[in-house]
């Protein structure tokens, strides 16, 4: 989870998180979300020891919400979701095999 104030007025701030794939703006004083957005890494290659390396494109699409509910349907998204919080520099865990943890 990251989050960042505008660093011109502070009026608004803005929360990611890569290990859900998802980024959103907000309203400082209401908290209302001003844009939400998802993103996805497709790798030129599918062999997931290669896909670092080989260079992709990063896919960013805008979500909106239901407008009957108000609420972001984010359910049923998929993507390389991990099970920890990835150390700066840890990127290359994944493809050399040496996540910390069970392999499971």
């Amino acid at each position: 989870m990251h989050v960042n104030i505008d660093p011109k007025t502070a009026e608004r701030y803005f929360v990611t998180d890569g290990q859900k794939d998802i980024a959103a703006c907000f309203d400082r004083r209401t908290s209302r979300v001003i844009a939400a957005l998802k993103y996805d890494w497709v790798p030129n290659v599918r062999n997931l020891a290669e896909a670092w390396q080989k260079g992709g494109v990063l896919k960013i699409s805008k979500i909106y919400p239901d407008p009957k509910t108000g609420k972001y349907d984010y359910l049923g998204t998929k993507g390389q979701k991990i099970e920890w919080e990835m150390v700066p520099m840890g990127e290359l865990f994944v493809e050399e095999g040496t996540l910390p943890g069970d392999d499971v």
